[in-house]
C-alpha cells in the first residue's frame, strides 16, 4: 500500500534470509489475562506499551484489536522494547508485542518470575519454545483476516533476507544460494552466534520467494483494509 514503492519484489534473485522473528503479546499476570481468549473477553482495554505506527509494539495490538476483537489500548511513546519491559515490570502498562527472541534472551526475568503470560504468537508455524501458545492465525476468524494477517506477519518468517538485483543470470544465483547456505551450516559461525545468543533459522532463496509471493498475493480490497488499520491516527 505505499505509494512511493516503485519496485516489484518478486523481480529480485533471492538468495536467502538468516533468521526468522516470532512477535508474540506479554500480558502482566497481576491483571488475570492468562489467553488470548481472556484479551478478547475483558470489558476494559489493556495498556500496551508502543513506540509508534509502523513498528511491531504499536500495530500488532490494532490488527488483533480490528481482526480478534482484543481489549487493548495502545500507548505510544516509548523509546524501546526495553522501556516497555520496564513499563510492565513496573505495573504502569500491562503487557505489549514484539519478538520473542529479544524477550526471552533480555527479558528472561520476567518469564521465570511468572511475572507475564505469553498469550499468542505471530509465525508460520509455533515457536518450539512456545508450543502451547495459539497463532495468530488460530484466533483470527475469518479468511480474509487471515489473509491481512500474512501480509502483515510474512516477513517476520524471513527477517534477514539477502537478494541480488533484478536479471542476475539463474547459475550465478544458485551458486550464491549455495554459497549462503554452506556458510550459515559452518560449525564455526553456529558456535559464534550461540555465544553471542544470536538464533538463526536459514531458508533457502527459493523459499524465500515462496513466503515474498505469499505476501504479495492479497486482494486490493485486504489490502485497502491492512493500510487502513494501520494508518497513523
Amino acid at each position: 500500500g505505499e505509494a512511493n514503492i516503485e519496485f516489484d519484489a518478486r523481480r529480485f534473485g533471492w538468495i536467502g534470509s538468516a533468521a526468522a522473528s516470532t512477535p508474540v503479546c506479554i500480558v502482566r499476570a497481576t491483571t488475570g489475562v492468562k489467553s488470548f481468549q481472556d484479551l478478547v473477553a475483558r470489558g476494559d482495554p489493556l495498556p500496551f506499551g508502543g513506540l509508534g505506527p509502523g513498528s511491531n509494539p504499536s500495530d500488532i495490538p490494532v490488527l488483533l484489536n480490528q481482526l480478534a476483537g482484543a481489549k487493548v489500548r495502545v500507548a505510544n511513546g516509548y523509546k524501546g522494547t526495553a522501556d516497555i519491559a520496564r513499563g510492565i515490570e513496573g505495573g504502569e502498562l500491562a503487557g505489549g508485542c514484539w519478538p520473542w527472541e529479544s524477550i526471552s534472551s533480555n527479558h528472561r526475568n520476567l518469564l521465570d518470575s511468572g511475572a507475564v503470560n505469553v498469550v499468542v504468537q505471530f509465525g508460520a508455524r509455533p515457536h518450539p519454545e512456545l508450543a502451547d501458545v495459539p497463532l495468530a492465525s488460530a484466533v483470527i476468524a475469518d479468511a480474509e483476516g487471515r489473509s491481512i494477517l500474512q501480509t502483515f506477519s510474512g516477513p517476520n518468517e524471513i527477517s534477514k533476507p539477502f537478494a541480488t538485483s533484478p536479471n542476475v543470470p539463474a547459475d550465478r544465483l544458485v551458486v550464491l544460494q549455495k554459497a549462503f547456505l554452506d556458510a550459515l551450516a559452518d560449525p564455526a559461525l553456529l558456535a559464534d552466534a550461540g555465544q553471542a545468543r544470536i538464533d538463526l533459522a536459514p531458508k533457502s532463496g527459493e523459499q524465500v520467494k515462496q513466503v515474498v509471493e505469499s505476501i504479495l498475493t492479497i486482494e486490493p480490497e485486504a489490502a485497502k483494509k491492512l493500510a487502513a488499520m494501520l494508518a497513523p491516527q
